[in-house]
């Protein structure tokens, strides 16, 4: 009598596990990569946003303290370029500030306007959205900012920042800015404050639509 072996057969029942093992490996693996690297509004040209920005800033030689709240609106204008970590999308952003407030040495209330904004957009890392920034701008004060003679002064703002929590279209950022004002010597003394600004930034990101 022969010897019967019952798995002689396993690798031609095997295949429809195989295949099923396959099949949900791969949707599960689409899944995934669709949850890490979604369609980023702002990866694409002529996308824009607008959104609200707070930042805080202490600033040097003379200690003052600086806060902010801004309106800024943003537009890609390049499609995607770069290598590497660095490849991404560049944005022109225009800032309105209405609320400007030196809370030291003295309380001066302060408006302004940043027009001339250039973010960098980087793709390397999509579940962070991590940018980089350089923004231009100026205020006008309803007293002098200490110790000028000068109720006007000039801002340069650059840092770097990712994104903590994103929703849909909408997203939450933070960073970190290197932050200037003086009055580029039109008053005396230029109270010339260099320092460093903690920024939270809510978006609402407009996609390119279809064609």
């Amino acid at each position: 009598m022969g010897v019967v072996y019952k798995d002689q057969h396993y690798g031609f029942h095997g295949l429809p596990i195989l295949f099923a093992t396959t099949f949900l490996f791969f949707t599960w693996e689409s899944s995934v990569r669709a949850q890490l690297f979604p369609d980023y509004p702002l990866a694409h040209k002529d996308a824009s946003e607008v959104s609200i920005r707070l930042s805080e800033a202490a600033m040097f030689p003379h200690t003052v303290l600086l806060s902010s709240g801004a309106f800024r609106l943003g537009v890609v204008v390049s499609d995607i370029f770069g290598r590497g970590w660095v490849r991404g999308t560049l944005e022109y952003t225009i800032d309105w500030l209405p609320a400007v407030v030196i809370t030291k040495p003295a309380v001066i209330y302060c408006g302004g306007v940043a027009p001339v904004g250039v973010r960098w957009n980087i793709l390397a890392k999509p579940r962070l959205h991590p940018y980089g920034e350089v923004v231009l701008g100026g205020v006008l004060c309803h007293g002098n900012i200490p110790p000028s003679n000068l109720n006007i002064g000039f801002t340069i703002n650059s840092g770097a920042g990712l994104t903590l929590l994103t929703r849909g279209n909408q997203m939450l950022t933070t960073g970190l800015d290197y932050s200037h004002l003086s009055n580029a010597d039109l008053g005396k003394p230029n109270p010339n404050y260099n320092g460093i600004a903690f920024v939270l930034e809510y978006h609402w990101l407009k996609p390119v639509k279809s064609k």
